[in-house]
């Protein structure tokens, strides 16, 4: 009895953790218009996907896949990072964009002499081109997507200079923008 009772628990915790693991997820792909992608979802299932941005509230179903995705478009909607948004379907955790002027609301980079790139306040899931220049040597490039929280590292290959100031640009797909310098360090004249 013991037995069957252990084999049962572990069932139950290995089926709880499968679902754990496919919570439904959403993701803003497309600024104008809007377009709205989600995953994890009970498939052939109605979904209720809400974008609300400033005064704008709009709702869209949409029918899950056989995979569990789904897609929104909100026509005749523009998104606009520096405005915000929010984005809400039932089982998913929301997909919040703070606005600019919020307190950590506007994207921001830093970097280092040697081209590690941080940015913050992305929108989540954004294709992100980043590009850094040593002074006046061609600039390098790397494309990155910001993770869930907006946030990346990106690494550049930059040419090594020890007196030169490194600057720094990330332009996302979504509308983020942010720039960077670091200062050139004191040298010494030869």
């Amino acid at each position: 009895m013991r037995f069957l009772l252990v084999i049962a628990l572990l069932a139950l915790v290995a089926t709880a953790a499968a679902v754990g693991s496919s919570r439904p997820r959403l993701l803003l792909v497309q600024a104008s218009p809007v377009v709205v992608r989600g995953t994890g979802f009970v498939p052939g299932r109605g979904v209720a996907v809400t974008y609300s941005s400033g005064a704008t509230r709009v709702r869209r179903v949409a029918t899950a896949g056989t995979g569990g995705a789904v897609r929104v478009v909100f026509g005749g909607l523009r998104f606009d990072r520096c405005r915000g948004a929010k984005i809400q379907a039932p089982a998913a955790d929301e997909v919040v964009i703070l606005p600019c002027s919020a307190p950590n609301g506007k994207p921001a980079l830093s970097g280092t002499m040697n081209g590690v790139v941080r940015g913050v306040a992305f929108v989540p899931g954004e294709h992100v081109r980043v590009t850094g220049r040593v002074s006046d040597t061609n600039p390098v490039t790397a494309a990155v997507d910001a993770g869930l929280a907006g946030t990346f590292v990106a690494r550049l290959s930059l040419p090594r200079a020890s007196c030169a100031e490194v600057f720094y640009r990330a332009v996302g797909s979504l509308g983020s923008a942010a720039t960077f310098t670091v200062a050139a360090p004191a040298c010494k004249a030869p």
